[in-house]
């Protein structure tokens, strides 16, 4: 199992850049240690194995037949004439069985099957808590660069409003324009702290993947500029059987056939057959007995099983169609979005941010002049803060997208794309 957890963690957001330690404080986690750490202890992932425990012992249950019956019958003592006392008293031991060798066949069949289901829903069970926590280790991530980005929104206000009070005491700007620069400043630093607050957040829902309650790291490690190659939809198509949700569905089909066949095999007469010895007590004699009693099977009282096992089968059919529509469906989708966001990515990276960058230049040395106003100098800022915003929101996408896409596919897009810069 641990061998498709690592697969998780190598196919989802790709999270091959290590950060360096800012902090010699810092406890860091990385991707592949909090996918092994919850497919150890999550929670829900050891409910279910103990759920897998249940259905192991109810097969070596389905294991064991019928213990034998046995039987001591006395006849014609303590009745009338020559039966009133023990000398003519006929004793009888035996020892019965019943015939059950088909039912026991299917019966263990049918638990094989279910055990078998179980196993299938635990793997899934894995590669969903395992996307889950890649999930988790993304937004984690998010609000750290969130948190760089909005330190920078805080430096710019910062250097207004150092710029602005020299400005002032030059008396070459109104009071007003420093006491807007001071209170866009707060408003920055309202916003870091929001930040701040969503990260701890976002660490405490990473770290109860695995169980813990008080994370015992402070850092996560990654990047979130480096994106695979994008391949082509029709071989991401080609691969959507690799899906667990048709293991689910195989499996789901095996035991509902094996459950058809016990309910065909419990539907006719089961026989049973006792052997033993006959006293006499009279003549002092032995003699062998062989009973066999076969059920009068003038009804099938199984008939309404059978038929909701057969239902049960046709529903496995026709929800594998469901599903093989639904699962193209969303990969189209999930391909479509993909594509977007890197198109957004790459027009925010080459061609918005850049020139928006370039005009803040401009903008500072021509309010340093006295060229352009506060409110000149502060929308440029505010729109380079935004673009790089958007930027950061694109990748996070980006991540989402290729997450949900490796899952419904079962296999990682091949090929790593060319590194992205930062931003920051």
């Amino acid at each position: 199992m641990w061998k498709i957890a690592r697969r998780i963690a190598y196919m989802t957001i790709l999270f091959c850049l290590i950060s360096t330690v800012a902090a010699s404080n810092q406890i860091s986690i990385n991707l592949n240690e909090a996918i092994f750490k919850t497919i150890k202890d999550n929670p829900e992932l050891v409910s279910f194995g103990y759920q897998v425990q249940a259905q192991e012992g109810l097969l070596a249950q389905a294991h064991l037949s019928s213990n034998p019956d046995l039987s001591i019958e006395f006849e014609n003592f303590l009745g009338t004439g020559d039966f009133n006392s023990v000398d003519e008293l006929e004793t009888t031991i035996s020892i019965g069985w019943v015939l059950e060798h088909t039912v026991l066949k299917q019966r263990i069949n049918a638990a094989q099957a279910n055990v078998s289901s179980f196993y299938t829903q635990a793997k899934i069970a894995q590669m969903d808590a395992a996307s889950e926590t890649a999930r988790r280790y993304l937004e984690c991530l998010s609000n750290q660069e969130r948190l760089q980005l909005a330190n920078q929104s805080l430096e710019l206000a910062e250097n207004s409003v150092i710029t602005i009070n020299k400005r002032v005491s030059a008396s070459k700007a109104p009071p007003a324009e420093l006491a807007r620069a001071k209170a866009d400043l707060a408003i920055k630093k309202l916003a870091y702290e929001d930040i701040q607050h969503d990260i701890s957040v976002s660490y405490h829902k990473l770290a109860a993947q695995w169980g813990e309650i008080n994370p015992r790291f402070n850092y996560v490690l990654g990047s979130l500029y480096t994106l695979p190659k994008l391949a082509s939809f029709e071989s991401l198509k080609q691969r959507i059987e690799q899906n667990p949700e048709y293991d689910r569905l195989l499996s789901q089909r095996r035991m509902n056939e094996a459950e058809l066949r016990l309910a065909e095999a419990m539907s006719k007469p089961q026989w049973q057959i006792s052997t033993g010895v006959r006293r006499f007590e009279e003549q002092d004699d032995y003699a062998l007995v062989v009973d066999f009693t076969v059920p009068l099977n003038f009804n099938n009282r199984n008939q309404g099983s059978i038929a909701a096992k057969n239902a049960s089968l046709a529903k496995v059919d026709a929800d594998q169609k469901l599903t093989t529509v639904r699962l193209n469906t969303q990969l189209y989708e999930l391909y479509e979005e993909l594509q977007h966001s890197l198109h957004r990515i790459n027009v925010y990276k080459n061609e918005i941010i850049p020139v928006i960058t370039q005009a803040l230049q401009d903008s500072e040395t021509a309010y340093e002049k006295g060229r352009y106003s506060y409110l000149e100098l502060q929308a440029v800022q505010a729109s380079l803060i935004n673009a790089k915003k958007e930027y950061l929101d694109a990748m996070i996408h980006a991540h989402l997208y290729v997450i949900e896409i490796e899952r419904i596919t079962g296999v990682q897009i091949s090929g790593i794309a060319e590194t992205n810069g930062s931003t920051s």
